[in-house]
């Protein structure tokens, strides 16, 4: 889904020339998201690293590299000599559309569970008589949840389509999202970018996300997402839940209205597309 969305916003505006999604001897760029790159008229390329591979990025030249983590720029520029931008992920506003759906759960989690997944999902077991949980993840996965409270765990397929996680999310009064341990030790987890976060901020849900990556640059944490901490055992996110599905429930629809706008106003594919192509034309004039 991300390469369809970088795709349809791409064809909306490389007809203006001088950008081609494939080589043609018209384009004074040929840009690409993967290898191999076919280029025979040796066009000047331009690479987004969609999947945040650093030093494993699988090309041998690159004229302008964009990368979803900023992190990942001084390594690059070393490596290609080339303009290195920063341009996080974006969604595509089609995708992730709003509904009139009313909720059958008070949290909802999907995903992989990959480490702190799973211990952070075990910490709504203390409060899973209170709140409606539900938690959606790939049948293989499955044997790592430690969660023994009631909860209802779907995991009956080998990967649950986007489209079916969005239906999951929409039915829900809050989006808990829990940002993966970095694998590289060399990486500064507060420099990277959250990824789909995005596109569930759109959904007029009320998004929680763990403080483990900085997402002040992109949301207004407590006014456009909320934030909570991975230290204390679970009882900084226990708390934060009580406060916005308890106490406050008009300040959860607000900040999940507030989070919808920005989203849909800085962090669309159309937006993220708009900086690529104005980069590049820097470059070719």
């Amino acid at each position: 889904m991300v390469y369809e969305g970088i795709l349809k916003a791409f064809q909306k505006v490389h007809a203006k020339g001088h950008i081609a999604l494939e080589d043609t001897k018209k384009s004074d760029f040929l840009f690409a998201t993967s290898a191999p790159i076919v280029n025979p008229h040796n066009l000047k390329i331009a690479f987004y690293d969609v999947e945040g591979l650093y030093e494993e990025i699988p090309i041998n030249k690159a004229d302008a590299v964009f990368t979803t983590e900023e992190n990942a720029i001084l390594t690059f520029q070393k490596r290609f000599k080339c303009p290195v931008f920063h341009l996080p992920l974006g969604f595509d506003p089609e995708t992730y559309k709003t509904e009139e759906t009313e909720p059958d759960v008070d949290i909802t989690f999907c995903g992989t569970l990959f480490d702190p997944r799973p211990k952070v999902l075990s910490w709504l077991d203390a409060v899973s008589d209170n709140y409606k949980i539900r938690i959606i993840t790939p049948s293989s996965w499955r044997s790592r949840l430690l969660n023994k409270g009631k909860i209802d765990i779907i995991a009956d397929s080998e990967w649950v389509p986007l489209e079916e996680t969005i239906d999951y999310y929409l039915r829900s009064k809050i989006i808990l999202c829990i940002n993966r341990a970095e694998e590289n030790k060399n990486t500064k987890l507060k420099n990277r970018t959250p990824g789909r976060s995005f596109g569930e901020a759109a959904l007029n849900r009320c998004v929680f996300i763990d403080d483990s990556r900085d997402i002040s640059k992109f949301f207004q944490p407590r006014d456009e997402i909320i934030t909570y901490s991975l230290d204390h055992h679970g009882s900084d996110l226990r708390a934060c839940l009580q406060f916005y599905l308890e106490e406050f429930e008009e300040f959860r629809e607000e900040v999940a209205q507030a989070g919808t706008l920005r989203a849909l106003k800085e962090h669309t594919w159309d937006h993220r597309v708009a900086i690529l192509v104005s980069k590049l034309h820097k470059i070719i004039h």
